[in-house]
C-alpha cells in the first residue's frame, strides 16, 4: 500500500479478512495504524482507490474505534474541510461508530464545531460547511443519552437522509451547506422534490421564520412564491415522523421553539378537516343549482307576467281610444285608473296612452295635470308580492328580490 504499484483491492481486503478470522486483529490494527493516521489527516499521498481500501480495512478491524475515540476529530474535520468529501466523511464515521467509537474529551469537540457553524454564514463554504455539519451531527449523536445500539440506528438515519438534512443545516446555520445553490429561493424550490416531502415539517418554519435574514429583497418575492407552494405540499401530505427524534437531537432548542410556535396539527386531523369541507362544498353545490333552477323559473315566470301585463296595456289604451272617441267613459274614471297602476308601471302605460291619444282633444284638455300626477305616483313606493318575493313589475322587464319579508326580520 505504500508503494507506486498498481493495487488490487481484493487480495488486500481479504488478507484482512483472513487475520480477523485467524486471531491476528492486533496484528492487522498494528499494520494499519500508519495509515488511518494518514486517511483522517487526508494525506494527499493517498489516492481515491487506497482510501478506500484504507475504508474498508477500517470497518473489519474491531480496534478501529477505539483507535479513533482517541483522535483530534476537529483537526481532522479541519484538514477535510480543504479538499474532503462529505460522502467519505460519512463512511469513515460509519467505520468509527459500528467499531465501538467511544467520545472521550468528545464535549470540546461538539462544543468547537458548534462555534465553527455558528460562523460558517461569515467566512465558511459549502463544501467545509459540510464536513463541520457532519462532525456536529456525529457528536450530537454519540454524546447523546441513547444506548450503544441507539447510537448506531440515529446514524444510520443520518446518513440515508443526510441529502435532506443538509437543507436544514443550511437554514440553522444561515449559510449553504453541501449544495449547489447560489440563494435560499434555489434551497426552497428543491424541497419541494417529493422524497424530501413527507419530512417537510422539520424544515419549514425555520425557513419562513427566517425568510427575511436569508433572502435579499429582490428574492423575497421567490422566497413568497416558493414557501406558499411548500405550505401547500405540507397541507396534502401525510408528515413522516422518522427524523423527528434525530433533529431534536441536533438542533434541541431550535426544535423546542419551533414546537411551541408553531404547533403542527396531525395529518389525520387536517385530511378529516379537509372530507369534511369538500362534503360542504358538494351540499353548497346542490344548493346552488337548485337555486339556480328557482332562478331561471321565477325569470320565466316574471317574463310570463311582463308580456301579460304588455297585452293588458295594449288593449286598454285601444278600448280607452275608442271610448274618448265616443266620449263614452267620464275622464275622471280614466285619471282613477290610470293612477291606479304600480308606481314603476304608471309611466309605461302613461306614455302608451299618449303616443295613441295625442291627438284627441279630452286627452289634450287634461294632460298637464295628468302628468304632474303621474309623476308623483311614480315617485311613491308600492311593491307587489308574487309568492312571499318582491317582484316589480316594469313594462318589457322584470326584476325581483329573492329576500322575502322573514329573511328581513332575521
Amino acid at each position: 500500500m505504500a508503494g507506486n504499484g498498481e493495487l488490487h483491492r481484493f487480495p488486500i481486503v481479504q488478507s484482512a479478512r483472513d487475520c480477523c478470522r485467524t486471531g491476528l486483529q492486533t496484528e492487522l490494527h498494528n499494520l494499519m495504524e500508519p495509515y488511518y493516521n494518514m486517511y483522517i489527516d487526508d494525506s494527499a499521498r493517498l489516492d481515491w482507490t487506497t482510501r478506500g481500501i484504507i475504508a474498508e480495512i477500517a470497518h473489519i478491524d474491531p480496534h478501529f474505534g477505539s483507535w479513533a475515540s482517541g483522535q483530534d476529530l476537529m483537526k481532522m474535520a479541519r484538514a477535510w474541510a480543504v479538499r474532503g468529501s462529505g460522502e467519505e466523511l460519512l463512511t469513515l464515521m460509519d467505520c468509527m461508530i459500528q467499531s465501538g467509537y467511544e467520545p472521550w474529551g468528545s464535549v470540546g469537540c461538539y462544543e468547537e464545531v458548534t462555534e465553527e457553524l455558528r460562523y460558517q454564514r461569515v467566512n465558511g463554504n459549502s463544501g467545509s460547511g459540510e464536513i463541520y455539519a457532519l462532525l456536529h451531527a456525529f457528536m450530537s449523536i454519540v454524546l447523546s443519552s441513547h444506548r450503544y445500539d441507539r447510537h448506531k440506528d440515529m446514524f444510520q438515519l443520518l446518513r440515508s437522509h443526510w441529502d435532506f438534512l443538509r437543507h436544514v443545516y443550511s437554514v440553522m446555520t444561515g449559510s449553504i451547506i453541501g449544495l449547489g445553490f447560489p440563494n435560499f429561493v434555489g434551497l426552497a424550490n428543491n424541497l419541494k422534490n417529493t422524497r424530501y416531502q413527507p419530512y417537510l415539517h422539520l424544515v419549514y418554519w425555520f425557513l419562513a421564520d427566517r425568510a427575511d435574514e436569508l433572502c435579499t429583497k429582490k428574492q423575497q418575492k421567490g422566497m413568497v412564491k416558493a414557501l406558499a407552494s411548500l405550505q401547500e405540499i405540507m397541507d396534502r401530505t401525510e408528515p413522516n415522523p422518522e427524523l423527528d427524534e434525530l433533529c431534536q437531537l441536533l438542533f434541541p432548542k431550535e426544535v423546542k421553539e419551533m414546537l411551541i410556535n408553531h404547533p403542527k396539527t396531525p395529518y389525520r386531523q387536517l385530511e378529516s378537516e379537509n372530507k369534511v369541507l369538500e362534503n360542504e362544498n358538494k351540499v353548497l353545490k346542490v344548493e346552488n343549482n337548485e337555486l339556480k333552477a328557482e332562478k331561471k323559473a321565477l325569470n320565466e315566470k316574471l317574463n310570463a307576467l311582463a308580456r301579460q301585463q304588455e297585452e293588458i296595456t295594449l288593449q286598454m289604451a285601444s278600448e280607452l281610444k275608442k271610448a274618448f272617441v265616443e266620449d263614452a267613459i267620464p275622464y275622471a274614471e280614466i285619471e282613477e285608473e290610470l293612477l291606479e297602476l304600480p308606481p314603476k308601471t304608471v309611466g309605461n302605460v302613461f306614455t302608451i296612452l299618449n303616443d295613441m291619444l295625442g291627438g284627441n282633444e279630452v286627452w289634450q284638455r287634461h294632460f298637464k295635470e295628468l302628468r304632474k300626477k303621474v309623476r308623483k305616483r311614480e315617485k311613491e313606493k308600492e311593491v307587489p308580492q308574487i309568492d312571499a318575493r318582491h317582484i316589480t313589475m316594469t313594462g318589457n322587464d322584470a326584476t325581483y328580490n329573492e329576500y322575502n319579508d322573514n329573511d328581513k326580520d332575521e
